[in-house]
């Protein structure tokens, strides 16, 4: 499965904030994944990512990943996850069959969803003192 292709772009998470989107290509196609802020604080109050976007198309694309620690943890997710994307489709996997065989795992169980019912503290824009409540 050779990769031709990486390239990152900046998009908007379901907060509206931005983040990094990779998309690779294969043989096979092209397979998309979904955080270094830049920090710029006149540009959407500091949530940037263009240098992660940088680090992508310049370092992580023709590299594939040599200097991680300075990279930024959402550059090399973006990538990491189109790579195993496009791995799952290599083998013809769904995706979450495919990541736990790389894991090892043969016996996939249901994982039980857990949400907020009252959202507080940093994440949530209000003064509520407490962080989660379930």
């Amino acid at each position: 499965m050779p990769i031709t292709a990486v390239h990152a772009r900046q998009i908007y998470d379901s907060r509206g904030n931005p983040t990094v989107e990779v998309d690779l290509t294969t043989d096979k196609g092209v397979h998309e994944a979904l955080e270094l802020r830049d920090k710029d604080k006149a540009v959407h109050h500091g949530k940037g990512v263009l240098k992660a976007v940088t680090n992508v198309n310049e370092v992580i694309g023709p590299a594939i990943v040599k200097k991680a620690a300075k990279l930024g943890a959402n550059a090399i997710l973006g990538v990491s996850m189109a790579v195993t994307k496009a791995g799952a489709v290599h083998k013809g996997m769904p995706l979450y069959k495919y990541i736990a065989e790389l894991a090892g795992i043969s016996k996939i169980i249901l994982p039980v969803p857990a949400m907020n019912v009252i959202n507080g503290g940093s994440h949530a824009g209000n003064k509520l003192a407490m962080q989660v409540s379930g």
